[in-house]
């Protein structure tokens, strides 16, 4: 193997291990801070989660390969999925974040959770609206009347 080639193979691993612990360190700050994050693929129009943070799985009791691919309607009620998305649309139209309060069931009891929740467009490297992540953290707690 020629030097070159050597080098051109070092400074791949290198990278590699660059990216690697990049990742897990996103995961880490993700995973352990307090809110519930997420991100929807609106590249296709779609709304498909391509990523939740484990408080959203914990919040909702689904594990990520449940949630990965799907949208909102497949877990939530049909009316709540509605109003999500029309915010989502917003956010995209926009290209603004958007901050607001959002109500939603959640767990296996009769909850609903009270969030303040920012939404933010996803951008791509065109600079075309690509999806929408948000962040939620909640309120309260109530029984639905």
């Amino acid at each position: 193997m020629s030097t070159d080639t050597l080098s051109s193979f070092t400074e791949l691993r290198k990278l590699t291990e660059r990216y690697d612990i990049s990742e897990s360190f996103f995961h880490m700050f993700v995973d352990q801070n307090p809110f519930l994050v997420w991100m929807k693929d609106y590249s296709d129009d779609s709304g498909r989660m391509v990523f939740v943070s484990n408080n959203v799985k914990n919040a909702f009791g689904y594990t990520a390969n449940d949630w990965v691919g799907k949208t909102d309607a497949d877990f939530l009620p049909q009316h709540v999925a509605a109003q999500l998305r029309r915010q989502d649309q917003k956010v995209i139209e926009s290209g603004q974040p958007s901050f607001s309060e959002e109500s939603s069931p959640y767990g296996t009891e009769e909850k609903w959770r009270i969030a303040r929740v920012i939404k933010f467009p996803v951008f791509n490297s065109a600079g075309t609206v690509i999806g929408v992540g948000g962040m939620a953290w909640p309120k309260y707690d109530r029984t639905p009347q």
